[in-house]
């Protein structure tokens, strides 16, 4: 008789309740209504402020947002990308670069109906990150 090792079992039963939950989840998020995107987000490294706002619908057929850093020395460097969902992951639709406090915006054209945000890395010697903003889900029609 074939026996499977205590430690296997354990860990199908947590994979199983892992995605029961996940399922769960998933359905509950699908049937909540959509929540508004907040306007923006800030945040502070290093006294380096930074800001990204959430992309909007600004006329048929096109998608904008904006990026900013303030406070920021000129050994900053930032790469703001707006993106848009795809079935295969995020596809970036526009790129923006600076160095040191700026505000960027970014714009493309879209269709359909997708989700959409901003993504914003920095470096600055040791001090590197990512942060995404807001996700709005925009009807580009």
């Amino acid at each position: 008789m074939f026996s499977i090792p205590r430690r296997y079992t354990a860990m199908a039963a947590v994979g199983t309740f892992v995605a029961l939950s996940l399922g769960t989840s998933l359905a509950a998020q699908a049937d909540a209504p959509k929540a508004k995107a907040p306007a923006a987000t800030m945040s502070t490294i290093q006294g380096c402020n930074t800001g990204i706002s959430a992309p909007v619908r600004d006329r048929p057929g096109h998608v904008s947002a904006g990026a900013s850093s303030s406070g920021c020395a000129n050994n900053w460097t930032f790469t703001a990308q707006l993106q848009s969902s795809r079935w295969w992951g995020w596809a970036n639709d526009a790129e923006e670069q600076w160095i040191g406090s700026a505000s960027r915006g970014l714009g493309a054209g879209c269709a359909g109906v997708h989700d959409h945000r901003v993504i914003l890395r920095w470096s600055s010697g040791p001090a590197n990150g990512t942060k995404i903003g807001p996700v709005s889900n925009l009807n580009c029609g």
